[in-house]
């Protein structure tokens, strides 16, 4: 199953990459460059948080069939495997990379490796207008049906969310802590008309009767938008 890396950038104060002419801005399109240069590596997606626009978020997608998923999913970009995004990290490249984006970075990013599914559906979420980032905390691993049980949800966006286009869902590898929560984490990519379209659902019935099945048995939940663009 293909993997995506989803990483999180804290902005150094100042850093404007929304200035084409900044150095912000060239330094985000050199790495963005160097990554898509790499074996396997063929393209991000990219934007600022909506709610904390010194936080850049980017999705990178990895799988080991890179060559039949590329023909097929021409709006996702991937690496070949998490063993070529390791390989990338021991290249003589990564060292000047970590340089030259340490330069724009106010601390250390926060990256984790999610299976997404429908993966279909990731290049659905992330290209629309605007796209809701959901992460929901669990304390240690969550059951092995939260995602088959979370993607209940479904046809109740389809039939009760004005303004939804498309979405999915995945469990990291790696475990984060979070207010005192450590565990792995469930990222869901939910592609919107607009932020408005999301915001009114919330104040629904439907998602009141019907959040449950996101949260499953997670402890915290953290929630944000995006604008995302695709690296070309």
């Amino acid at each position: 199953m293909p993997t995506i890396e989803v990483v999180v950038f804290p902005l150094a104060e100042g850093a404007d990459i929304g200035d084409p002419d900044s150095n912000a801005a060239k330094v985000l399109s050199e790495n963005i460059d160097l990554i898509k240069q790499q074996p396997g590596a063929q393209g991000v997606h990219f934007g600022l948080q909506i709610e904390n626009s010194s936080l850049l978020q980017l999705f990178i997608s990895t799988s080991t069939a890179s060559i039949l998923r590329a023909a097929f999913t021409d709006h996702l970009k991937v690496w070949e495997s998490i063993d070529a995004h390791k390989k990338f990290q021991g290249s003589e490249s990564y060292g000047p990379f970590q340089k030259k984006f340490g330069q724009i970075l106010a601390s250390k990013p926060t990256i984790v490796h999610v299976d997404f599914e429908p993966y279909s559906s990731v290049a659905t979420a992330l290209g629309a207008p605007c796209t809701e980032v959901a992460s929901f905390y669990f304390n240690g691993t969550p059951p092995k049906s939260y995602v088959s049980d979370a993607l209940k949800i479904e046809p109740v966006l389809k039939q009760h969310a004005a303004g939804y286009i498309g979405g999915a869902l995945g469990v990291s590898y790696e475990e984060l802590e979070r207010d005192g929560v450590k565990g792995q984490v469930g990222v869901l990519v939910l592609g919107w008309e607009s932020k408005a379209k999301h915001m009114e659902f919330r104040e629904t019935s439907a998602f009141r009767e019907n959040i449950g099945m996101l949260r499953g048995e997670s402890k915290g939940i953290e929630m944000h938008h995006v604008q995302f663009m695709e690296a070309v």
